[in-house]
């Protein structure tokens, strides 16, 4: 009953099989025994659990679900979205909190909760917030892309291409491996009429064309995916996956 090895075993077979309640329970047997913190995979096992139970009806389990992963660890980042999810149509404005909560307890992850936070501010009449976080994030790392892309999409809605341009021009100069950057970049120039038809050509046909997502790499094994992966398919570690950042050429020399 006391074999480390054996229940880290059962647990990930647990995990495999979905067995989230049973995992959860082994895992907490796990952390007594070693004496150690391991709130934050606990978080994302009780995430499981509650997704488990918004998709059999029961909105009240997941609901709590997900308050407790979140009083487990406030860096369960799909917790929030979750969270968020359940209010996001009803009351967009506890949505926004709960997004908002987010963003402030893991601003590296702050672009998964990009596309809700959007709906959330425009069912609330207030869009000028998304830019303020935006603006805000980027003061607070000059090399965040996604912020800078963020802001700059709203800016050309707004019919501010101009400015949409310059912010996305920084971008590229800190992140020149990103595709959406330089397909965003396109389209603004698009969008100040500065294309010719063959560049409209162009532009039209990477549009329709498949673009690899961001590359994102986990920091336990080096396993590589195209989208963000909260629990690793490879050694099965959990929140192990970051954006794989690539400088200029010129500030390697």
């Amino acid at each position: 009953p006391r074999n480390l090895h054996a229940l880290a075993g059962q647990q990930k077979l647990n995990e495999e099989q979905r067995q989230w309640r049973e995992a959860y329970e082994i895992q907490t047997r796990i952390a007594r025994m070693r004496k150690s913190d391991d709130g934050l995979v606990l978080g994302f096992l009780q995430v499981e659990m509650g997704r488990a139970a918004l998709r059999a009806g029961r909105t009240d389990a997941a609901e709590e679900a997900f308050r407790t992963a979140l009083s487990l660890d406030r860096r369960v980042f799909p917790a929030h979205l979750a969270l968020a999810g359940l209010w996001l149509e009803s009351e967009p404005r506890r949505a926004a909190q709960v997004l908002e909560s987010a963003v402030a307890d893991a601003p590296e992850r702050a672009y998964l909760a990009f596309a809700d936070l959007q709906r959330a501010y425009a069912a609330c009449a207030e869009p000028s917030r998304f830019a303020a976080l935006c603006e805000r994030l980027v003061g607070q790392d000059p090399h965040d892309w996604r912020a800078r892309l963020a802001l700059a999409r709203h800016l050309r809605d707004e019919g501010r291409a101009g400015e949409a341009l310059g912010l996305l021009l920084r971008a590229l100069e800190a992140n020149p491996h990103v595709l959406l950057v330089h397909l965003e970049v396109w389209r603004t120039l698009r969008a100040l009429g500065a294309l010719g038809p063959e560049e409209q050509r162009y532009v039209a046909t990477v549009e329709e064309s498949a673009l690899y997502v961001d590359p994102h790499i986990c920091t336990a094994c080096r396993y590589r995916a195209d989208d963000m992966l909260w629990r690793c398919p490879h050694c099965h570690e959990w929140s192990t996956f970051v954006e794989e950042r690539v400088g200029p050429a010129a500030a390697q020399r």
